[in-house]
């Protein structure tokens, strides 16, 4: 089943990640995290059917028992859909980091994506992946704020939970 507005889901299900990193101390049992999702998707996606609340679910649940979460566990800073700008050939570059985080010893940025895995991860060229050159000019741009090194910028998918490096 694909939803009819991917578009509204993927920020849906990105709303209820934001909820579920700003709430992981003390994340509420199942049955609340699945009211939760609901009112996530009544609100940003109107139209929902029980079919996408479930998969929503999934994901959430999915992202929970990712190695994404165990880091955060032990992550010195945290910051969720994180607002970024910066200058890039004498342009403002504005973007929304999905998630950063910084291990005891190094930073991680996380784009979230519900769409597809697709072939470029499987046939190897991460590179060359479609969402690879925006977390790269993320990490690049985090990098130049921060002055220190991004370790890892890469793609998870909420379908798979499959984790695509890119850089």
């Amino acid at each position: 089943h694909s939803p009819e507005d991917p578009e509204a889901f993927g920020t849906a299900v990105h709303n209820l990640l934001e909820w579920a990193v700003y709430n992981r101390e003390s994340l509420p049992e199942p049955s609340r995290r699945e009211a939760m999702a609901q009112k996530v998707l009544k609100d940003k996606y109107p139209g929902f059917e029980e079919e996408d609340l479930k998969r929503a679910v999934t994901m959430l649940e999915r992202f929970r028992n990712s190695s994404v979460w165990s880091d955060l566990k032990h992550a010195r800073a945290v910051y969720p859909e994180h607002p970024l700008t910066w200058s890039e050939n004498d342009a403002v570059v504005r973007g929304t980091i999905d998630l950063v985080y910084a291990t005891p010893d190094s930073w991680h940025i996380v784009d979230y994506k519900t769409d597809q895995i697709g072939e470029e991860s499987v046939l190897g060229s991460l590179e060359e992946h479609k969402y690879a050159g925006q977390i790269q000019q993320y990490a690049d741009a985090w990098e130049r704020l921060t002055e220190e090194e991004v370790a890892s910028a890469f793609l998870w998918f909420a379908e798979t939970g499959e984790i695509v490096v890119v850089s």
